[in-house]
């Protein structure tokens, strides 16, 4: 119980009588439990009714279900189960349920409210991104030090008069023929910003603009200028 007390993760253990027999302060905390009732040791099903109550349950959840499902998992559960419980006020929380001794339950719960915000977020920012470049003229690519590419946009295999798709993942290799290997190597080496223009074919001339990325990656616009 000691140790389990200096672990940020809320923890309940249930025993084969489906009763609460360890817990540690972040669990009481997680769901404001008051302590003593805890240590009484209520059974799943006393505990599930209180949290319903409190609302610390998913509201499309059928509850008498949810319950009984729960209380099955004491005769059922062979490996590990992962739940995630969107909870009304918001928050939304990560449960590991194990099996436990002779017929217990393990509870582990992670609050990856925060977590979630900031995925959504970086997801949103990789969309409006993605939009902005599938709307540029310019071409650009982004390529990482294992030399595969990390960001393309359509405009630029028209550019490289590339019939066929770059792909992330593919090696940058197999799509930068327009632009001399050696070039592209000395490019990668120094790490220099460098704005060049390049022939391509007798009707086509572009300018191409290389950038080093903080990161280690690398980035390459390019732009048909053959008509000035």
């Amino acid at each position: 119980m000691g140790i389990l007390q200096n672990i940020s993760s809320p923890i309940a253990i249930f025993d084969s009588s489906k009763r609460l027999i360890v817990f540690n302060k972040a669990y009481v905390k997680l769901f404001s439990y008051d302590e003593n009732w805890l240590n009484s040791k209520p059974t799943l099903g006393e505990i599930l009714n209180f949290l319903n109550e409190k609302q610390f349950l998913p509201e499309d959840e059928d509850f008498p279900t949810y319950k009984r499902k729960r209380n099955d998992l004491f005769n059922n559960l062979i490996t590990s189960f992962h739940e995630i419980i969107h909870q009304p006020d918001g928050k939304t929380l990560s449960v590991v349920i194990t099996p436990y001794g002779d017929g217990g339950l393990l509870y582990v719960f992670e609050n990856i409210t925060y977590q979630l915000m900031l995925e959504r977020k970086y997801n949103t920012l990789i969309s409006v991104q993605r939009t902005t470049l599938d709307h540029l003229h310019e071409g650009v690519i982004v390529w990482g030090d294992d030399h595969k590419v990390r960001l393309v946009n359509a405009a630029f295999s028209t550019i490289i008069n590339s019939k066929d798709s770059i792909e992330i993942g593919q090696n940058i290799a197999d799509c930068m023929q327009v632009i001399p290997k050696q070039k592209m190597l000395k490019m990668m080496f120094d790490r220099l910003p460098l704005k060049e223009e390049i022939v391509i074919s007798d009707e086509k001339i572009i300018e191409f603009r290389y950038i080093p990325l903080p990161d280690g990656s690398h980035l390459l616009s390019l732009v048909d200028i053959s008509s000035r």
